[in-house]
């Protein structure tokens, strides 16, 4: 089977999964970025191991891009199955046109997705480029209802386990308090009471109030490290600095590998999102065994997070629920039932996913 994948950049999250379908089918994969405009060039330290190439076109602000590439490609080369995973650029925009009027099936492949009041012409344009996909790869139900709203039938959407995380790189067992007190010590961190987050420092991470809300709200003995860089970060050391808050620890992006130790050394992982269509913080904070506690506005979080169980989630801008989750795992040790969730959403598991949906979509083609 000879597939087509068309993908932003070269992220190592679907670098992984690529990897892994590269060793039972034929897959070619056009980039149209070598890097999204937003990451450090050390995001990209996974080697690919499948045929690709970069197409040739102009970046337009952070995350667009106009080329006829996508569509020069299809007109000299064969597949039996081309995924698109992505409709919101020009150049994947032009090449959907250019499949629906000359009757290319194509697949979509989404990560996510929030429904949301816009314009018509808006709606109008992404029900028209969604509508017409052959099959559709969702996540979850909620980015299944999303895909439905725009004018997919709920019969042509295949859900798929998503995940970044390797089996062989979760932790076998909890750390005992005295591996945490050693690792803690390692990495020059306190040694009671850590909370985490590490994610990109932008405005809809909502990182600002988290900082707030520490300074204001939690006790002395609790301490916050925020792993991550971005644009907002000399903000959070003014704050830091100004309010005296020694409890607050900020880091820039580090490697992988870096940031499993220091998130293996913490106790719970904090995710106050505004908006992330997914969300892949959810599933590698339990790999290393930090029960979750997420706003309502990652799809990751809707779909790992069972309350009471492997984390929190609360309705986002709600403080009070925020803190009152914070207050009952105090209380409670669900390091446990997060690495079983992390156990059953691994890589693994996707890519066996991907070839069932492979397998049956070839058989309707």
């Amino acid at each position: 089977m000879k597939i087509l994948i068309v993908f932003n950049h070269p992220a190592p999250y679907k670098v992984r999964l690529f990897n892994e379908l590269a060793k039972k089918y034929d897959i070619h994969v056009l980039f149209e970025r070598k890097k999204a405009s937003n990451r450090p060039d050390n995001f990209y330290s996974e080697k690919i191991k499948f045929s690709y190439e970069f197409l040739k076109g102009k970046n337009i602000g952070e995350e667009n891009f106009i080329s006829k590439g996508i569509i020069k490609h299809v007109q000299t080369h064969h597949y039996d199955l081309i995924i698109m995973n992505g409709y919101s650029t020009f150049a994947e925009m032009k090449a959907i046109k250019y499949f629906i009027k000359n009757n290319i099936p194509y697949t979509l492949y989404v990560n996510g997705g929030f429904a949301r009041i816009e314009p018509k012409w808006k709606k109008d344009l992404k029900t028209k480029l969604i509508s017409h996909a052959l099959f559709y790869f969702a996540p979850s139900e909620e980015a299944k209802k999303f895909l439905v709203y725009y004018g997919a039938s709920p019969s042509n959407v295949y859900l798929y386990t998503y995940s970044t995380v390797y089996e062989d790189e979760i932790l076998k067992e909890p750390l005992t308090h005295d591996q945490k007190i050693k690792l803690r010590k390692e990495l020059d961190i306190p040694t009671r009471h850590i909370y985490i987050s590490t994610s990109r420092f932008e405005e809809r991470k909502n990182l600002t109030k988290l900082i707030y809300f520490f300074i204001d709200e939690m006790p002395k003995d609790t301490n916050l490290l925020l792993i991550g860089g971005g644009p907002l970060t000399y903000q959070y050391l003014q704050i830091i600095r100004k309010e005296k808050a020694n409890n607050i620890r900020v880091y820039e992006h580090m490697s992988r590998e870096e940031m499993f130790k220091y998130l293996r050394a913490s106790d719970v992982y904090l995710f106050p999102t505004l908006e992330d269509i997914y969300g892949h913080v959810v599933n590698e904070a339990m790999a290393n065994g930090l029960p979750v506690i997420s706003s309502d506005k990652s799809l990751a979080s809707l779909k790992l997070i069972k309350n009471g169980y492997n984390g929190y989630i609360y309705p986002s801008g709600d403080k009070e629920t925020f803190k009152k989750d914070i207050d009952e795992l105090r209380k409670k040790n669900l390091t446990n039932n997060a690495l079983k969730t992390a156990r059953e959403n691994t890589i693994e598991k996707m890519v066996k996913d991907h070839y069932a949906i492979f397998e049956d979509v070839k058989e309707k083609l």
